[in-house]
């Protein structure tokens, strides 16, 4: 019966996926529609609109990325030196 629920539940997860990105690809054929009905200048402020906020989301996305990154390496940092001190002094002693 679990492995039932785990076949079903996959099935359900690709539909959802697929109806997702079917209505994703409705919805960005709907706005360059419109966008490529519009005057050029108004078409070119929306394109240039919308890569403004592209890579806004994109540049915020990478900063918090790399600050949590940073603050997993700096989290670390105490028990690498114990094991560093502990693995040079163990060297040390054999040699």
């Amino acid at each position: 019966m679990n492995r039932l629920k785990s076949v079903l539940l996959v099935i359900l997860a690709f539909v959802a996926l697929v109806a997702t990105l079917y209505g994703l690809w409705r919805v960005f054929a709907a706005v360059l529609t419109w966008v490529t009905s519009q005057e050029s200048q108004v078409a070119a402020a929306v394109i240039a609109f919308s890569g403004t906020v592209i890579a806004g989301i994109a540049t915020v996305v990478i900063a918090q990325q790399r600050s949590k990154s940073r603050e997993i390496a700096e989290a670390h940092r105490h028990k690498k030196i114990e094991l560093y001190n502990s693995f040079i002094t163990t060297i040390i002693a054999l040699l």
